[in-house]
């Protein structure tokens, strides 16, 4: 997956996966990471199925137009 973002002042980028695809890989700008892990919550949808997703929080903030490759 790849998308454009474009964070502001004091402003972080989230991304949020379900846990049963395993640890994504963050690149920005070429560089691997980036990304910190700093939640799981369990998300039940309108047909009563559950499923348990992680929250991903950039590490830094202000980052301006940002592409993210998550592989």
């Amino acid at each position: 997956k790849t998308f454009t973002v474009n964070c502001g002042q004091n402003q972080h980028i989230y991304y949020c996966i379900p846990s049963s695809f395993g640890t994504p890989i963050f690149s920005v700008g070429g560089f691997s990471g980036g990304f910190n892990k700093i939640s799981t919550i369990q998300f039940e949808n309108a047909y009563g199925y559950v499923e348990r997703y992680d929250i991903y929080k950039s590490t830094n903030s202000n980052l301006g137009n940002t592409t993210v490759v998550v592989s």
